[in-house]
């Protein structure tokens, strides 16, 4: 993340596993410049989108309640791991 964007002003970097740097390869085939694509898979998600895709998720995987931050949280407490 660039220092601009990131609450502290500094440059934040996170190392790309070998997993997630096969997933983004396999994105970046699928739908060009565009990670997270809307429902038509041209444009990219909206922000609403993002939303309310953690409600579809749980409503369709007996995963228990969880939210969009939960995710934020176990994925940035994971990566460093």
């Amino acid at each position: 993340m660039t220092a601009e964007k990131s609450k502290t002003r500094r440059m934040i970097r996170r190392p790309i596993f070998k997993t997630i740097g096969l997933f983004l390869d396999k994105a970046v085939m699928t739908y060009s410049d565009v990670l997270f694509p809307d429902p038509n898979l041209k444009m990219p998600m909206t922000i609403a989108g993002a939303n309310r895709d953690p409600g579809r998720i749980k409503n369709s995987v007996a995963f228990g309640e969880f939210t969009a931050y939960d995710f934020r949280r176990t994925l940035a407490t994971r990566l460093p791991e």
